[in-house]
């Protein structure tokens, strides 16, 4: 958006305001698909609906073909209401309920991704009872080279550990179920990757894992998300297609078929939001600016990172600069170290990128009421109010 447009619907609807652009979503998602390959009557790119419950985005991404990756009977929903068939869906999650299995086998999803012996003898026998096979993957967890990963270690509650030797007795009980089809192996191990580094050691390992495996061969492997914003991975001098090509060359040695659930990478830098600066001040030489959009919705965390910039021309040296909100949370940090004019002060109108997965989701209305969220198709088009921000009165009405 420019920065004209910028200040016009800030005026119009106030801040923080989140806005979403389809235009820069349809094009993140299908150079995703072109890259990844697949069609909406085979999809190989799934998109997670926990990166974003918003329908407008799940309707435009349904429309151009991708699949969807849900993790409950709630994102199931979410998913069918948006326009994803149940052949285009699949079902994650370590902790799915025999109600959730039930309703997976019952509306025919294209997979469900197993993460235990417990979950799979209980499919096979909800399998056994729908009088068909049930097609199958199991999650497994393989050791990373990087060690500060969240979840790089052992003994998660994700999937069953390769290095342990519970993936492969998982894989060979699974071969063993009358009732299931173990179709693939599912892997999900890193966040905000800007190469195909992580990736490609995942690949390896699922290799050596399947070598172990007699007279089986998967017809897909999954390597779930973990990929930076489009936006990032241009900025790291690569790209969605560069990576792609480096995953689905290995992944062809294991399997036919690649599947990806990417979420940051289609929808990340689809959405902006636009904040203004309620107090600045300096303490012990560190400068803060404290703005009016908060962590009750920009998560803080390991997996965010939020670029902050100017809207409009503020002229000045560049300098580091902490953004902030006004929550009494030590974690309320948008930036630790944005680069922003040094004139930039109370009043003035910034641009947080990289807003579009996982903020409305995870939010709440703690301590400040969510913001408006706005949908723009196109520069020239009418913007859509997809949620008006909540009033204190609203919220308050909803305590008894």
């Amino acid at each position: 958006m420019d920065n004209h447009l910028c200040e016009e619907l800030a005026a119009r609807y106030g801040t923080p305001l989140l806005v979403y652009g389809g235009a820069r979503l349809a094009e993140n998602a299908r150079a995703t698909v072109s890259a990844f390959g697949g069609s909406a009557e085979e999809p190989r790119v799934f998109f997670p609906v926990k990166a974003c419950y918003l329908g407008a985005v799940l309707r435009l991404l349904a429309e151009i073909g991708l699949g969807a990756e849900v993790q409950s009977e709630l994102e199931f929903h979410l998913a069918v209401r948006a326009g994803f068939a149940p052949a285009r869906i699949i079902f994650n999650g370590p902790g799915k309920t025999d109600g959730e299995l039930r309703l997976a086998v019952a509306e025919g999803v294209r997979a469900i991704h197993v993460e235990s012996a417990e979950e799979l003898l209980a499919l096979n026998e909800i399998a056994r009872s729908h009088g068909r096979p049930v097609r199958i993957g199991i999650r497994v967890h393989v050791p990373m080279p990087d060690q500060s990963l969240p979840f790089a270690g052992a003994g998660w509650k994700f999937g069953a550990d390769v290095a342990s030797g519970d993936a492969l007795a998982l894989i060979k009980l699974a071969l063993q179920q009358p009732h299931l089809r173990l179709a693939g192996l599912h892997v999900h191990n890193y966040a905000q990757q800007r190469s195909a580094h992580l990736h490609l050691a995942a690949l390896r390992h699922l290799h050596g894992l399947v070598d172990q495996v007699p007279d089986w061969t998967p017809d897909y492997v999954d390597l779930g998300g973990g990929f930076a914003p489009r936006s990032a991975l241009e900025g790291a001098g690569t790209g969605v297609q560069a990576i792609a090509c480096a995953l689905r060359r290995m992944a062809s040695a294991i399997a036919p078929t690649l599947w990806v659930e990417p979420g940051r990478l289609i929808v990340s830098d689809a959405a902006v939001v636009l904040t203004r600066v309620i107090r600045q001040k300096v303490n012990s030489g560190r400068r803060w600016l404290l703005v009016d959009a908060a962590t009750n919705f920009l998560v803080p965390g390991p997996f965010s990172r939020y670029e902050v910039q100017p809207v409009g021309q503020i002229d000045g040296p560049l300098v580091d600069t902490a953004v902030g909100d006004g929550l009494c949370l030590p974690g309320g940090v948008l930036n630790r170290a944005a680069q922003l004019p040094a004139t930039v002060g109370t009043g003035d109108l910034l641009a947080v990128t990289g807003a579009g997965a996982y903020t409305l989701n995870f939010g709440s209305d703690f301590g400040y009421p969510a913001p408006a969220v706005l949908w723009l198709m196109g520069p020239e088009s009418e913007p859509v109010l997809l949620r008006p921000r909540s009033t204190p009165a609203e919220i308050s009405d909803t305590w008894h």
